[in-house]
């Protein structure tokens, strides 16, 4: 277990050990799946060896959710869909989005408890030889959503639409991005 990856000293005692047959865990601090594979990059860290010790990379962040109690159902505003990326035929039922409201077993918050959103990159040969040729992370993005990656949005947006928590928290903690369909 390393507890961060900050510098190359660090990252090089952590591929040496993924190398050398240990499982490693560790914490690289960055906005998605793909910042990491430049953060490794941009420490000097040499692709062949990076890619040879990687299995995977999960970005997570804790979004608020609402509390069970006082939730209420509503129809959001096409401005506030609008700033949340998505537009009206996304909503389709009233039931689908809901707000927080508070009361006393929030302590009128509106919010209790958090939940993870996350996304999981898999590392297929694909992405390894993209990496290997430092291809732009736009291009091993597309890759690796025609290979299954959802963003940390689409997360996101799943648990708005499941009850669990709002646009304005999601829109908090994620970056917009246009949303069609979920």
């Amino acid at each position: 277990m390393v507890g961060e990856i900050r510098d190359e000293e660090t990252a090089q005692i952590a591929i040496q050990s993924a190398l050398t047959g240990h499982l490693v865990f560790t914490t690289v601090h960055a906005n998605n799946v793909i910042d990491v594979i430049g953060r490794f990059l941009n420490m000097g860290v040499e692709p062949y060896n990076f890619v040879s010790s990687l299995n995977c990379v999960l970005a997570q962040r804790l979004v608020r959710m609402l509390c069970p109690t006082c939730k209420r159902a509503y129809v959001p505003a096409e401005e506030e869909l609008s700033v949340s990326g998505m537009h009206s035929g996304v909503v389709t039922r009233r039931s689908d989005l809901y707000r927080s409201v508070g009361c006393d077993a929030c302590n009128h918050t509106g919010y209790r408890g958090r939940t993870a959103i996350h996304e999981l990159l898999d590392m297929s040969d694909t992405i390894r030889e993209m990496i290997i040729e430092r291809r732009p992370g736009s291009e091993i993005r597309r890759q690796a959503e025609r290979e299954g990656l959802s963003s940390l949005r689409e997360s996101a947006v799943k648990k708005v639409f499941l009850g669990t928590t709002t646009l304005y928290e999601i829109n908090r903690v994620t970056f917009v991005e246009e949303i069609g369909k979920v």
